[in-house]
């Protein structure tokens, strides 16, 4: 009976290393989510939520700050610069019966994504006739096209930003374009359109944006520990949606982590940090790692972006066409291996790592791995879209444009987007779309994985398991040599 203590008190040495993920409250994250949408779009370098300038993400900066204060970590507010679009005015309305005194209209502005512009200035308050594909050529008419004619050279006189044009994509939400004068409106709100349109339909568009050298801020809360440090990262800028998922949902795992840490002893430093500018080109990640690349080693960096649609948590990412990608595009194989497997615990299942192909982009990990941080990436993602990759060598289908990259030419399939990680960088991207039990389960690995990292530094990782090996080899041997014996004599 003795012996047999003894292997329990080892089974337990193994599984006791330590644990944070029910503390985790799903109420208490979702609720930064709510906030955060309500300064929604945060568009980058975008002011407070009640400013002449379209866009919260001052607001957002502000909140987060305010919370990590509230948990107990000091907080800085670091401002970089850059230059962007800033959006001053946007309204999209339909009227049917062309008499804009009648009720007989159809507002678009908050169901309708505007053109995604850098370094222009636009000025639009225009009403004109409502066309479609088959009557374009009419002069001053505000088109509605099929998204993929963009793709197509034989229609590049039509849509060489000649004019305005409302653009859509068959059975899909309104999505962020990226075209000067294309405004994206959903596939549904095509079709009301098509119904109800007569010969005097008309459009009115009023847009005007400005380019202006800006300020972006990047929210830092430290818990101070030891030499090591624990890097947990998201942006929390967004296109022109609610941002729900894009990345309200890194953003708020990220402070409910902060707040179940707050009061835990760790040996490494934490430092939670949040940034502006990730959609136009991992900006705000940039000037971060620039102004403390003296301070990052000895660390790792979890990275969480959009964890809230699909159905599967991903953990790490690297290239498919490895000739293709600077070395600096990879997350670490060990983190992402360190990670996964506590993630398996609380999922039942290991999370694979996701293609830079796959998803058409990155995210900001990059910046760090570039410096020699190792790091990972925690998102979540439909696992059959996946199957199906957004670039490949083949051409999948007649949309494909071919995408040269490293002297290696593939082919870029851009429909695949929004259903490897549902609904983001479109109007779909909002509470009513948010998985929040996908959610929750992604907060608890990052939290669980946040913690077990901040008692093992990162040149332990690998000791860990080489421990909890022997560990398990030395119950694999007692059970051997005692229980086998014993139960042999017991029979």
């Amino acid at each position: 009976m003795k012996k047999l203590f003894i292997i329990f008190v080892l089974c337990v040495c193994v599984s006791s290393v330590g644990s944070v993920e029910d503390e985790v409250s799903i109420e208490k994250a979702t609720a930064h989510v709510y906030e955060l949408v309500e300064y929604s779009p945060r568009l980058a370098g975008s002011g407070t939520a009640d400013d002449d300038i379209i866009g919260g993400g001052y607001s957002a900066a502000l909140y987060i700050a305010k919370t990590l204060e509230e948990y107990g970590y000091h907080v800085e507010i670091e401002e970089f610069s850059f230059t962007t679009f800033q959006i001053t005015e946007f309204v999209l309305i339909v009227d049917f019966d062309g008499d804009f005194s009648t009720f007989d209209q159809l507002n678009l502005t908050d169901r309708t994504i505007p053109p995604r512009v850098r370094y222009l200035d636009i000025s639009y308050d225009v009403v004109a006739p409502l066309g479609f594909l088959d009557d374009i050529t009419i002069e001053g008419t505000i088109p509605v096209f099929d998204y993929w004619l963009y793709y197509d050279p034989a229609y590049a006189d039509v849509t060489g930003h000649a004019s305005i044009s409302l653009v859509y994509k068959e059975d899909e939400p309104a999505f962020s374009c990226r075209f000067r004068e294309s405004f994206s409106i959903s596939y549904e709100d095509y079709v009301v359109l098509k119904e109800k349109r007569m010969p005097e339909t008309v459009v009115w568009v009023k847009f005007s944006s400005h380019t202006e050298k800006v300020k972006g801020y990047n929210i830092v809360g430290v818990k101070e520990g030891g030499q090591n440090k624990v890097i947990l990262t998201a942006h929390y800028d967004s296109v022109y949606t609610d941002g729900a998922i894009d990345n309200g949902s890194g953003v708020a795992a990220l402070l409910e982590t902060a707040r179940v840490l707050a009061d835990k002893w760790t040996d490494a430093t934490l430092w939670f940090v949040f940034f502006d500018a990730e959609e136009i080109g991992l900006l705000g990640s940039e000037a971060f790692v620039d102004s403390h690349s003296h301070e990052l080693l000895p660390g790792v960096c979890i990275n969480v972006d959009s964890i809230a649609s699909g159905d599967t948590v991903y953990i790490g990412g690297l290239p498919r066409y490895e000739d293709m990608w600077a070395p600096y595009y990879r997350t670490d194989p060990a983190i992402d291996a360190y990670v996964a497997g506590i993630a398996e615990g609380i999922l039942g299942y290991t999370p694979e790592r996701w293609y830079l192909e796959d998803v058409g982009g990155y995210s900001d990990f990059v910046s760090f791995t570039e410096v020699g941080v190792p790091s990972t990436d925690v998102t979540t993602m439909d696992k059959e879209a996946v199957k199906f990759p957004a670039v490949s060598e083949e051409k999948l289908s007649d949309d494909a444009t071919v995408w040269l990259r490293g002297g290696k030419t593939v082919y870029y399939h851009e429909d695949r987007m929004s259903k490897i990680i549902p609904y983001i960088h479109t109007g779909f991207d909002d509470v009513d779309h948010f998985d929040e039990e996908l959610f929750y389960s992604a907060t608890k690995v990052v939290a669980e994985a946040a913690y077990r990292l901040s008692k093992t530094s990162e040149g332990q990782v690998e000791p860990v398991h080489v421990i909890v090996v022997g560990v398990a080899a030395v119950i694999v041997v007692v059970m051997w040599y005692v229980v086998r014996p014993r139960m042999k004599k017991d029979m």
